[in-house]
């Protein structure tokens, strides 16, 4: 009678397999399925999946501090790594940011995180890269109606004009600062999107109410992905004390401080303090 073998104990490997396109690999991970470009090079937008918390040090759920047990299991989160219950990583969301195929498992607090992520790369991501057509004003000097665009590996941001010259671009991770502004001067705008790069150059753009907002959504989206600490250290430094511990639970990606982003980079919509930059009427 011959015995059963031992079942050996094996580290999993990532399994690749070319998608019918063959511009993309599925890979299977700890995680799920991700689609990801040919050599596994993400762009600037997208992020490799977080360091998961190790089961053993995992002796309370990270959002509620329930203790575990065999009714109530561990779960790892796919966007932060932290370990929660099932009450708290009961959500299954696709993360585009990470290039996940199917719904994955979320917890409560990178759940906002994560539909505003889906929001960007589902609906904005998609116009920037057929172009948003509007009227800017530059500290640069431009002056003109012009197209903004990303480039196809989504690392640069270009304005073109009509005859799709290059007028000027900039990173993606150069965003931080957004707002949409009223001005009280009549020949100004009714509605304008105003954002500023870590270089200080300041564009206003004003023209069709979708593209605009569109425009604004979009450099919103970049700062959370890029320079949330930029937006919540000046945030922070007004309003609490040096003292006071910051929050301990952030979602990998530092895309952590949404709602103080948003604030910050937009919660001041109203009449601005800020002067247009020339006089100039709505095109």
């Amino acid at each position: 009678m011959s015995m059963p073998m031992a079942r050996s104990e094996s580290v999993r490997q990532p399994r690749m397999r070319r998608s019918a396109s063959g511009s993309k690999v599925l890979v299977s991970s700890r995680g799920g399925l991700r689609t990801l470009p040919r050599g596994e090079k993400l762009t600037p937008l997208h992020l490799e999946e977080p360091e998961w918390v190790p089961d053993a040090e995992a002796v309370e759920c990270a959002l509620c501090k329930g203790g575990f047990s065999f009714l109530n299991r561990k779960h790892h989160c796919r966007r932060c790594g932290q370990v929660s219950c099932g009450r708290c990583c009961k959500r299954h969301l696709f993360v585009h940011r990470m290039c996940y195929t199917d719904p994955v498992r979320v917890c409560e607090t990178c759940k906002t995180v994560v539909e505003t992520e889906n929001e960007f790369f589902e609906k904005y991501l998609k116009a920037l890269k057929k172009g948003l057509s509007v009227f800017v004003r530059s500290s640069g000097g431009l002056n003109q109606p012009v197209t903004i665009r990303i480039i196809d590996d989504c690392a640069k941001i270009q304005l073109v004009d009509k005859g799709d010259t290059l007028l000027d671009e900039f990173s993606v991770q150069s965003v931080v600062y957004a707002e949409k502004m009223s001005y009280n001067d009549p020949n100004a705008p009714k509605e304008t999107t105003v954002f500023e790069l870590k270089e200080g150059e300041r564009y206003e753009c004003a023209g069709d109410k979708a593209h605009v907002r569109a425009l604004r959504k979009t450099m919103e989206s970049l700062i959370q992905f890029f320079n949330a600490h930029h937006v919540r250290a000046q945030s922070m430094s007004k309003a609490r004390p040096a003292s006071a511990a910051p929050h301990q639970h952030a979602p990998h990606g530092d895309a952590s401080a949404i709602s103080s982003t948003q604030q910050g980079s937009s919660g001041n919509a109203g009449v601005s303090s800020r002067p247009p930059l020339a006089d100039s009427t709505e095109p």
